[in-house]
């Protein structure tokens, strides 16, 4: 049986009527009970009958953090154990997610900047300790929150183990950030054994902006679309090295993001 991650809205410290058969239902009662994050309107609480994914999900969480502190949910603390079950509690974000926004010509600068943060945190990630965000496979912009920001750009430093420079990689945020949420799928590997699984990733990412962002007769395109998911999978067939990331930067900064009507 699949197990998941179970998410619960809670506001102003309320119940809702509807919880009240959930087998949660005592959890979310204590929470609230216990008054302890007042301060925040709306929380997160996440829960699972599976204490293992809410561990590996905090170990993600603070690999993350450790490399890319801008691209992660704040979290109100460490996993608690209620009634045996560990939970995770984070603020509510009011902007939702990549997909549950409106995106038109006037906001398509701030799209193409969170997917470019995503893309960096992704590769970062990698670089430092092998991890796969493989969350991207199904519903990839549901997992990816958006938040307000006044830092204008975010600038990400590393060196390259193939190279004596220190190098960096810039956003724009146009006032947004973005944050990748969700791991239970998620999983480290080998650099070198686990590369194919790296491109995978970041062609399920880019490959999701002209097939999940489809609003009605509208979609996303990019200008070099197929230029980029070419070179990705010409990575993935070649396992390529990941350094080559910084070759597919390039490309990424010459793309244009569209609105297109679609006919049918």
């Amino acid at each position: 049986m699949e197990v998941n991650i179970i998410k619960y809205h809670i506001i102003d410290n309320s119940i809702s009527d509807e919880l009240l058969n959930d087998e949660n239902y005592n959890i979310i009662k204590t929470i609230i009970d216990e008054n302890i994050y007042s301060k925040d309107k709306e929380i997160i609480v996440k829960i699972t009958n599976n204490n293992e994914i809410i561990k590996d999900e905090w170990k993600f969480i603070k690999q993350i953090k450790k490399y890319v502190p801008t691209g992660i949910p704040k979290y109100l603390c460490a996993p608690q154990k209620y009634d045996g079950k560990l939970v995770l509690m984070m603020p509510y974000y009011p902007l939702g997610s990549i997909i549950s926004n409106t995106w038109d010509n006037d906001n398509l600068d701030i799209l193409k900047s969170l997917i470019y943060q995503v893309f960096v945190n992704m590769f970062l990630n990698f670089h430092y300790s092998g991890f796969i965000y493989n969350n991207l496979n199904n519903n990839c912009f549901e997992k990816i929150l958006i938040e307000k920001t006044k830092v204008p750009h975010l600038l990400y430093w590393f060196q390259s183990p193939y190279e004596n420079i220190i190098r960096m990689f810039r956003a724009e945020t146009f006032g947004y950030k973005a944050m990748i949420n969700d791991f239970e799928d998620c999983y480290y590997v080998h650099k070198t054994d686990g590369i194919e699984q790296y491109w995978k990733s970041l062609y399920n990412l880019f490959n999701s902006v002209q097939t999940d962002l489809i609003d009605n007769d509208k979609m996303i395109t990019i200008s070099n679309f197929k230029t980029i998911i070419n070179f990705i999978k010409k990575q993935m067939d070649m396992k390529g090295n990941y350094n080559n990331s910084i070759r597919l930067n390039v490309l990424l900064s010459r793309s244009i993001y569209r609105i297109k009507k679609i006919s049918y």
